[in-house]
């Protein structure tokens, strides 16, 4: 396994590959500027331009890769492509949102990906606002909180997770200041915290106690082809549930501007989506619409194959 750093060089054989990073809802995403053969290629990987990190997508589109020459072929994402009418929310109004939950309930679990920086510093930065409250999870989870600090911290102080408290049914004076000013505690549907909250939700009132769960609502939707049964029993142990979440993926407003910005020669090669052909819909130029890439073609002697599989499962 190699590691990398943003904006590294790596060669395999004759291919040069830069990454560049992105906002995602899994933290260290990059896309990747992949050159060989006197053509170069940009795959953006998954990303998003409504977190806290996505500033600097165009910017370093722009400045850093289009600099360097024109992109030939565009291989990007197209998850929201099936939800074109969603509206997407920026971290921020997550944020203003968790504050007022929490100032009416004292009691506030949270279920949301543990990997999820940009979403768990939503989370911090709203439980920071509520004087005197911990901010709760177990040793695993604050492991991963360490690493964040360590790495990211320097981008902003917003990525400075401090002192979480680890949770474990011994720690009685944590478990009183819990009682006494609330909390906010991260949880996951697994069977220690299936321990864990049997044996807390019958020390806390139940009108002050509220579970916001911030993942893919499909997998909570027990009508879904989706639906995780593991979740839906795990959010069903809860007085009050709230449902406060933002995709992990480019809006359908901003595929079209890395599309427009970019302006590929050859093409543009959709990936993760359930239907590529919804592409054409966004609201990129004419010419670039021709351009898009669904199925095996060759062009310029070069042979794009499209491979196909299943419906996407995962989502964030």
């Amino acid at each position: 396994m190699q590691s990398f750093e943003s904006q590294q060089i790596l060669k395999v054989g004759d291919i040069k590959i830069i990454p560049y990073f992105v906002s995602h809802s899994a933290y260290d995403a990059f896309m990747f500027l992949i050159e060989a053969n006197g053509k170069r290629i940009l795959h953006t990987g998954d990303f998003r331009g409504h977190g806290y990190l996505s500033k600097g997508l165009l910017p370093t589109i722009e400045k850093l890769i289009l600099k360097q020459g024109k992109i030939d072929f565009l291989i990007t994402e197209g998850t929201m492509l099936s939800r074109l009418d969603e509206r997407v929310r920026h971290e921020n109004e997550l944020k203003s949102e968790v504050i007022e939950l929490m100032k009416e309930y004292k009691n506030v679990f949270v279920m949301c990906s543990s990997t999820d920086m940009e979403r768990l510093a939503t989370f911090h930065a709203a439980n920071k606002e509520i004087k005197a409250r911990p901010f709760v999870c177990d040793d695993f989870q604050k492991n991963v909180l360490e690493i964040f600090s360590d790495s990211a911290s320097k981008k902003s102080a917003l990525f400075d997770f401090g002192e979480p408290y680890a949770f474990w049914k011994e720690n009685d004076k944590l478990i009183q200041w819990m009682q006494d000013k609330g909390f906010c505690m991260l949880v996951r549907a697994t069977a220690k915290f299936n321990d864990y909250i049997e044996f807390l939700l019958p020390l806390l009132e139940k009108d002050k106690t509220i579970l916001i769960y911030s993942m893919w609502k499909e997998y909570v939707n027990p009508k879904s082809k989706h639906a995780n049964k593991k979740y839906l029993d795990f959010i069903d142990k809860f007085p009050k549930l709230s449902k406060i979440h933002t995709s992990g993926h480019a809006s359908a407003d901003c595929l079209a501007d890395v599309c427009n910005l970019v302006n590929p020669k050859k093409g543009i090669i959709p990936i993760h989506s359930e239907n590529s052909a919804d592409y054409k819909k966004l609201p990129i130029k004419e010419e670039l619409k021709d351009k898009i890439i669904t199925e095996t073609k060759t062009i310029d002697d070069m042979i794009i194959e499209i491979k196909r599989t299943t419906n996407r499962q995962h989502r964030v």
